[in-house]
């Protein structure tokens, strides 16, 4: 190892200042990555935890056991006895259904039951009712046309 001395400037030796820069330099650029690390965490946890009724409603098993859970509860066992799948998948899709609200997941025992809370679902029915009245105002307009060439052509044929 060659040992080199550099001079000293306004009373610190050059390694000193370069040392306290790099260590400096090292903390900060530490500190931005775990600021970096610390934000991608919580945003990756909110997208995984983000759950909406559409995310519910978008797949056809879950639809299938709102439908099935709408008028009585039901356990997790007679629920998955009802499809196709596994009974983790059913867990899962149940899973995803309490995130969203809509049904509620209660232990009687050694069972798990199943109960719907539709309300969740008047946040789609307000979605949906701004496109139902779209369509209807041009079906009526639509018809009101239709009526109009009908008695123009029976004015016509009439002379």
């Amino acid at each position: 190892m060659v040992n080199i001395h550099l001079p000293d400037v306004d009373g610190f030796s050059l390694v000193e200042c370069l040392k306290s820069n790099i260590s400096n330099l090292i903390k900060k650029q530490f500190a931005q990555a775990n600021a970096c690390i610390y934000i991608a965490s919580k945003y990756l946890q909110i997208m995984k935890t983000r759950r909406d009724v559409y995310q519910a409603i978008a797949d056809p098993t879950r639809r299938a056991i709102i439908n099935m859970i709408a008028t009585q509860p039901h356990n997790v066992n007679t629920i998955a006895a009802n499809f196709d799948v596994t009974r983790q998948a059913i867990s899962l899709h149940i899973q995803i259904l309490a995130d969203c609200g809509l049904i509620d997941v209660k232990q009687h025992g050694r069972d798990r039951f199943c109960q719907a809370r539709l309300d969740k679902l008047g946040e789609v029915s307000v979605w949906v009712d701004q496109y139902r009245q779209h369509w209807e105002s041009k079906l009526d307009n639509l018809e009101k046309y239709v009526v109009q060439l009908k008695n123009e052509r029976n004015g016509k044929h009439k002379k």
